[in-house]
């Protein structure tokens, strides 16, 4: 299966009994069903899972127009209620979420200086 963002190929990455698929090039991450709550529990999971870089998925954040790798529909385009900097594109027919490298890692990791970032990038509009 191909990348929504870069065509990359998407690979299966394991993580205890939990599963994710990871872009081999821009290295974002597809979350299935509620795989992004139970990743989003699971102590240190980011460390395995998240391991791309932030500077490349800074670069690929920028392009919201994807389809879903499995419907081939129009994702739509979100943020994250507790971290409004990061966006994220979700399916609204199968649920499929995806995220740019190391937004994961970011959304795991609420800290002060998110509220900067917040601000600086604001919500998203489009």
């Amino acid at each position: 299966m191909k990348c929504p963002k870069c065509t990359g190929e998407l690979r299966t990455i394991q993580f205890e009994e939990l599963s994710v698929d990871r872009c081999m090039i821009c290295e974002g991450l597809v979350f299935r069903g509620d795989m992004l709550d139970k990743m989003f529990k699971n102590p240190n999971s980011e460390s395995v899972i998240d391991t791309g870089s932030t500077e490349i998925g800074k670069a690929f954040d920028r392009i919201g127009d994807i389809k879903c790798p499995d419907c081939n529909i129009d994702m739509d385009k979100m943020w994250d209620l507790r971290q409004t900097h990061i966006w994220k594109e979700c399916c609204p027919q199968c649920g499929l979420t995806f995220l740019d490298a190391g937004e994961f890692t970011d959304l795991k990791q609420h800290t002060f200086s998110d509220l900067f970032k917040g601000w600086l990038k604001g919500i998203r509009k489009d």
